[in-house]
């Protein structure tokens, strides 16, 4: 006799879609937001003690990170609060017409661990304007 016990498991994935160039890592050290941002320059970045931190971004085929350049990307964050066990699906898309960036985040929380985790979801993105609008919408699943 045979018995077969299977059990449903919750492994968090990530995804991305829409104009998220998801192969670019972002570092962005000291950072805590309150709130999404989209940065145009390396100037709109200020840590907690109002000093200047960098924008940093590290494609597949480079070995360390270099600085952003801001002729072609932007980048945009969104913070979010969830289990420390969370798949996420970052969608970006543009409203070229109103000069809007919209952010989707859906997040999938699983119960394998204790605690939550707090993150800014950094992507980059195309260059777009400094008067673009960033609306995020954030999903749990």
């Amino acid at each position: 006799m045979f018995f077969t016990i299977s059990c449903k498991k919750c492994e968090p994935v990530n995804s991305f879609g829409g104009e998220i160039i998801e192969e670019a890592v972002i570092q962005i050290l000291g950072v805590k937001l309150e709130a999404p941002i989209l940065v145009t320059n390396n100037q709109s970045l200020t840590d907690a003690n109002g000093s200047s931190v960098p924008a940093r971004v590290r494609f597949p085929d480079e070995l360390d990170f270099q600085p952003v350049d801001f002729t072609k990307y932007s980048i945009v964050g969104v913070p979010t609060t969830a289990s420390c066990s969370s798949g996420y699906n970052r969608v970006v898309d543009f409203d070229d017409f109103n000069n809007i960036v919209r952010y989707s985040i859906d997040i999938k929380e699983c119960p394998t661990c204790d605690g939550v985790s707090t993150i800014e979801n950094w992507v980059l993105i195309p260059k777009v304007s400094s008067d673009y609008t960033v609306l995020s919408e954030v999903n749990f699943n």
